[in-house]
């Protein structure tokens, strides 16, 4: 019996690449694809497949938001994320959304499918090094390190924060999210606070001294 996957990228050829491996396999099948958290949540729901393997940079929205979105959707689905960030700040976020695993574009095509059939299985996936951001509970089941940084950011902030990260600007970020400019001025003046920072600069430096910036 085939695993099923779903997967959810918004660069068509990345995407496309992924599923003519997918479908080399004889255990796995690509069935469905999207590019964004709406359709991945409507797939996740009506075709229910065994893996839904997402990117964390989403156009017109967050790939982790998604995430929780299906993951209350359908509880029971197993999700990977697949992303070019390597930092702890974003993998430490995706297992807190429901995510089973991660993994990075970068990383070999025999690791990718690695991946993907561990958490198809019902197994937690990280890349090598990174093992020690899970902790395993008394049932077995695998859980987020706890006191990752800027975790007293809410949702949104956290929307805001990425987008501002990929260079943003709040135009960008308000049609981005569809919230008003005023809107994300004041998630900005909140984000500022919650950091102990006062300025967009003071921002990226804290972020570039914490790992969140990729080079």
């Amino acid at each position: 019996m085939k695993h099923t996957v779903a997967l959810v990228d918004d660069h068509p050829l990345f995407r496309q690449g992924l599923k003519a491996l997918i479908s080399e396999q004889i255990d796995m099948e690509v069935v469905a694809e999207a590019t964004d958290g709406r359709s991945a949540v409507h797939i996740a729901e009506t075709l229910k497949p065994d893996v839904l393997v997402m990117d964390l940079a989403l156009e017109g929205g967050d790939g982790i938001s998604a995430g929780q979105d299906v993951a209350r959707a359908v509880p029971a689905i197993r999700m990977l994320a697949l992303s070019m960030h390597t930092s702890e700040f974003f993998i430490s976020r995706a297992l807190h959304a429901g995510f089973q695993g991660y993994a990075f574009k970068n990383q070999p095509p025999q690791e990718i499918l690695e991946a993907l059939r561990r958490v198809a299985e019902g197994k937690s996936y990280l890349p090598s090094g990174c093992s020690q951001l899970l902790v395993t509970n008394e049932n077995g089941s695998t859980a987020r390190r706890e006191g990752q940084p800027f975790d007293d950011l809410s949702r949104r902030e956290r929307e805001v924060f990425d987008l501002i990260l990929r260079g943003f600007t709040n135009q960008r970020i308000a049609r981005t999210l569809f919230i008003s400019v005023k809107t994300v001025e004041t998630h900005r003046s909140h984000i500022n606070r919650k950091l102990h920072v006062h300025s967009t600069g003071e921002l990226i430096r804290l972020s570039a001294l914490s790992g969140l910036l990729e080079g």
